[in-house]
Parts: structure tokens; sequence; C-alpha cells
């Protein structure tokens, strides 16, 4: 799949947002893992998006540790979804 690109955070939360409806399924509940940059604005936004579009469990939030943050940008904000170990319970 070529990258499209984005402008901006708003941007980058549609583009998020077209590639977890792809690569998940709606029958599935997530827990998910945010990982930021000292950005707590951006997590309650990232957070949302993917509350509306899965069914999400549990909610992790860490900060990245500063050799990364020095890699990827102070702002930034990256989001990890996995099934729900609830999801599999019989």
């Amino acid at each position: 799949m070529t990258d499209e690109g984005v402008v901006g955070f708003g941007g980058s939360l549609k583009k998020i947002e077209k590639r977890i409806k792809r690569i998940t399924s709606k029958n599935v509940q997530y827990d998910i893992i945010i990982t930021h940059s000292n950005d707590l604005e951006k997590v309650g936004k990232l957070e949302k998006t993917v509350k509306e579009i899965r069914e999400v469990n549990s909610v992790s939030i860490w900060t990245l540790p500063p050799v990364i943050v020095c890699t990827v940008g102070k702002g930034a904000v990256m989001v990890t979804l996995y099934p729900s170990y609830e999801s599999f319970k019989i």
C-alpha cells in the first residue's frame, strides 16, 4: 500500500481511523495502549477516536522514554490495539 501522507494531527486521526477499520474486526473487543511524548490532549482525542470505531475493554497510557521522544518528536502519540482476553472467554 502506498502511503498517501497526512497533514497535521487531524489528518493523522483520519488515516488511523481508516486503518483500524480495515485491519480490525467489529466482532472483537480490544485493549489499547496509547504512548505519547507529553501531549495528553492528543492522547484524549486518539482514545476517543478509537473508542468510536471499535469496542474497547481497557486503556493503558504510557509516556515514551526520552530517547524515543528525540527520534519521533515532541507531541507524538501512538496507539496499539490488541484483542482483549475478555473477548475470547467462553
